[in-house]
């Protein structure tokens, strides 16, 4: 089905690809949902405090400066926007017959060009194929670290309450990493 639950020792999950589903958690009964400590502790080691790991008023609180952003915008500008975004995308896929490629990468730059555009009015132009080369290695730097990290997330969600005992060096070192590219982002676009 679309929905279902396994249980370990410790905690059951439970898992859905029902929109309907996904509507009544995410916006509807949020309040009748409360994000489990475990996920809220795995998740920030990596992303601090914000809205994928706070319960009740500070959710709400979190939803209501997005939804005012999503609001706020003109729908037709974000189309475009991501028209534009999706544009550069496509002038990364091979022609002429290569049929093997690796479109993670391309699809998490796909992301981070369009959230970044939507979110600070400049996008991080990761598909950007006119940047340097050292601007496209730090982009490539910074999708390997947030790979990392986000594994290392997955990781310490699958261990329950045993995630206080894992300890991992790169992923720490990656999420430094991380911090310091999305902090250099930052400075950028405030400064332009």
């Amino acid at each position: 089905g679309t929905t279902y639950s396994i249980k370990s020792s410790l905690w059951q999950t439970v898992f859905t690809c029902d929109s309907r589903n996904i509507k009544e958690v995410l916006a509807t009964s949020f309040e009748n949902f409360e994000i489990p400590q475990i996920r809220v502790n795995a998740i920030s080691t990596l992303l601090g405090v914000g809205i994928f790991n706070v319960n009740g008023q500070m959710w709400s609180h979190a939803r209501a400066l997005l939804r005012s952003s999503f609001s706020s915008k003109d729908k037709n500008e974000l189309v475009s926007s991501l028209e534009n975004h999706f544009q550069a995308f496509l002038n990364h896929i091979p022609r002429g017959g290569k049929t093997e490629i690796d479109l993670q990468p391309l699809y998490f730059s796909l992301t981070m060009d369009f959230a970044t555009e939507f979110l600070t009015s400049r996008s991080a132009r990761m598909l950007d194929k006119t940047q340097d080369q050292d601007k496209q290695d730090k982009h490539a730097r910074f999708f390997d670290d947030y790979s990392t990290c986000s594994e290392e997330l997955i990781k310490k969600i699958s261990l329950g309450p045993l995630q206080v005992f894992r300890y991992n060096r790169a992923a720490e070192q990656a999420k430094k990493r991380v911090f310091q590219y999305m902090d250099d982002f930052i400075d950028e676009a405030l400064e332009g």
